[in-house]
This record gives C-alpha cells, structure tokens and sequence, in this order.
C-alpha cells in the first residue's frame, strides 16, 4: 500500500498478488483475504484495468457477504471502492446502485460514521457530475465539505479533492475565476500534505486549472499549468496511461488553436495515436482531428475527412473540433464559425483566438 501511495503500482501489485495467493493458500480469515483483494482491486484501478479491478472487488465481497454486522463497515468500503470503478467504466447506474448499497451497510452501525457519509456524498456528487447534472453535483461536493474540514482538519487531501470537485463544476457552468480561486486553493493543500508536487491528485488540479485559465484568456498560464500537469502524470503514471495522453491531446488542441502549429505537434506526440480506440468517445473524436490536422501541417496533405463524432460532440467541443478541422481543409476556414458566433461561445477568449488563427492562413 505504501508503494501504491508512491505511485510505484508494479512493486505494489507483486506484493499485494502475493498476499492474496498467501491468504488463500493458509486458509486466513475471510476478512483479511477480502482486504488484500480490495487493496490489489485499487492498484489495478490506478492503471485502468477496471475490468480486473472489477473482478477482485467482486471475490472480496463474497468472502465477507455473509458475515455478520460487524464487517459492515467492511463491505461498506468495498463497495465505494466498486462504485468508482463503475465509475470509470462509464456504468452510472450500477455506481449509484453500489453507493446506496454502500450507505446502506455504514448505517447498520450507528452512530453513523461522518466520515463514511461524507465521502459517499462526495462520490454520488460525481455520479451526478457523470450524468451532467452540475447543480446536483455541485450540492453534493458543497455538503460534503464542511464534514471533511471538521473530520481530517483544513489541510488534508481529502478536503483538497471536494475543493477540487467544488473547482470543476464551477468550471462547467462558466464561472471560471471562481474555479482557477479553488484549484489554486486545492494545489497548495496537496502540495503541503503529500511533500511533493509529483502526485497524482496535483496533476488533476493543475489540468483543472490550465482548463479554467484558458476560459479568463491567461493563455500563457493556462499553458504552464498543463505543462506542468503533463509532467506530473509522465512522472507518476508514465507516458502511455490515459490521462498523460488526455493532458497531451488537450494542451496540443490548444496550441494549434492559437497558432502555435509546431509547439502542438511537439506537445500531442503520439497520443491522438494511441487515444484513437479511447472508451471516451469524445477523446477519441479530438484524436481523429488532431491526426488530421498533423498530417496537414507535416505532410501538406489537406482534410477531406469530417469525422461523424464531430456532430454529436457538445458544443464547447464541438466547436474547437471544426475549427481544427478548418485549419486542415481550406473550404472551411470562411465558414466554421459561423454557428457558434451567436451563443456563449462567441465570448470566449479562445474561439476569438481562432478566428484570428484562421483568418491568418492563406486560402490559396
């Protein structure tokens, strides 16, 4: 657990598989076999092998199912753990199915642990989030917070992850200074808890943070901030894991929208590549344009292509996805922004940036 925490998962999952073939082989306790499948479940989880994380949480449970009360608080746990992991495997409804069956179990012991409480609020908040509805989500990160605070104290990770939660949905409904408010608020909490700015928390908030600079038109910021989120997930996580070539798509999106074509094919690298099968199907949608337009610009081979997926982006990426695939196709260029000059879009510091990025290249 102590490797896991190190962000070291292959030293942390030989050890866990190991005390899980030692558990089994000796005949331990139902209970202590359940842990260490869980806590094997949670390195999987962190190198998305959701389906093996799935898996083991599932043989965790039927150790302890029929077990009386006072492994509740066991199960209970476990079954947060799972709700993550279908989380992460796009299933919204059997997460929220594993958080009532979750709450359901803190609540045979009572008093009920506010700390239990706190966190299934916080994760039905992401439920919520998943499903886009923010004004759900954002109460349920709200409530959550002053029970952290009063459990862990100001300065704890897990106050840091609902003030990041808080930054988010702000984030989506356009309150942008508000949200860089809080992630600054989250980064300087973990950076103080974990004694390192190399973790894997930070590398969300600094995304967050790049994201919400961009929408205040700090683009210089906004561009440190993902470079330094790149860096903390090439550290922690390495080069091929989802999130490191999430935050490689994204910065590279950026830059070829501002005109920086050679910074952005430095910045995506390989990941439209490798995120072309993604189950994100809005990240997969980004790489197809952003391979497009790299050939375009490497290759001077124009886009003829207009990928399906565009059309059923929402529009805050639908928008950036035809103006790259404009920058590709020159038949474009007068016309691909035309329906989205009337709404929020057309104030957005960056979508005015492209068109100036757009109306700077030659239509001959």
């Amino acid at each position: 657990v102590t490797y896991r925490s190190r962000s070291e998962f292959d030293k942390a999952r030989d050890l866990l598989t190991q005390a899980v073939a030692l558990n089994r082989d000796h005949g331990a306790p139902a209970d202590r076999l359940a842990t260490a499948l869980s806590e094997l479940a949670w390195v999987e989880t962190y190198v998305e092998n959701y389906d093996l994380a799935k898996q083991y949480l599932t043989q965790g449970l039927a150790q302890i199912s029929s077990l009386g009360s006072a492994y509740a608080e066991q199960r209970g746990l476990m079954l947060q753990r799972l709700a993550i992991v279908e989380m992460n495997r796009q299933d919204l409804v059997a997460a929220d199915e594993r958080l009532a069956e979750a709450l359901s179990e803190f609540e045979v012991q009572q008093p009920v642990s506010q700390q239990h409480l706190s966190s299934t609020l916080s994760l039905r908040g992401s439920v919520a989030y998943g499903r886009n509805d923010l004004d759900t989500a954002l109460a349920a990160y709200e409530a959550a917070l002053p029970a952290k605070k009063e459990i862990f104290g100001e300065a704890h990770h897990s106050v840091a992850l609902s003030i990041s939660n808080i930054a988010t949905v702000r984030f989506q409904r356009g309150e942008h200074a508000e949200a860089a408010a809080r992630y600054r608020e989250a980064i300087s909490i973990n950076e103080a808890f974990f004694g390192t700015g190399e973790h894997v928390q930070l590398g969300n908030n600094w995304r967050g943070l790049a994201k919400a600079l961009q929408g205040l038109g700090a683009f210089e910021q906004s561009i440190e901030a993902f470079l330094r989120a790149l860096d903390i997930w090439k550290a922690t996580l390495g080069e091929s894991h989802s999130e490191t070539l999430r935050v490689r798509a994204e910065l590279a999106e950026f830059l070829w929208l501002l005109g920086r074509f050679d910074d952005a094919v430095a910045a995506q690298a390989s990941a439209p590549v490798e995120l072309l099968e993604s189950r994100d199907q809005e990240l997969a949608c980004l790489a197809r344009v952003l391979t497009a337009v790299r050939a375009w610009h490497l290759d001077a081979a124009l886009s003829s292509a207009d990928p399906d997926c565009i059309s059923i982006l929402p529009v805050e990426k639908q928008w950036r996805a035809r103006a790259l695939l404009a920058i590709a196709t020159p038949s474009m260029r007068q016309r691909w922004s035309i329906p989205f000059s009337v709404d929020a879009v057309g104030r957005s510091p960056l979508f005015n940036a492209a068109i100036e990025t757009l109306e700077s290249l030659s239509v001959d």
